[in-house]
């Protein structure tokens, strides 16, 4: 009886591990993502500002 507890234990134990685990790594994904996106942006408006300086030398 009581080594069906301490399996049962084990199991939970594992599974609270992995949602946490699921979490963290979640959370870490979110904040890459979304320090790759500012960069991209960042980017494309120096691409727009340098063809709109281009675009108004031109005239």
């Amino acid at each position: 009886m009581f080594e069906d507890i301490s399996v049962i234990n084990a199991v939970y134990q594992l599974i609270v591990i992995a949602v946490w685990l699921g979490l963290i790594f979640l959370i870490v994904s979110i904040v890459r993502s979304s320090r790759e996106n500012k960069k991209r942006l960042k980017n494309l408006e120096e691409k727009v500002d340098y063809l709109t300086n281009k675009i108004d030398e031109s005239n």
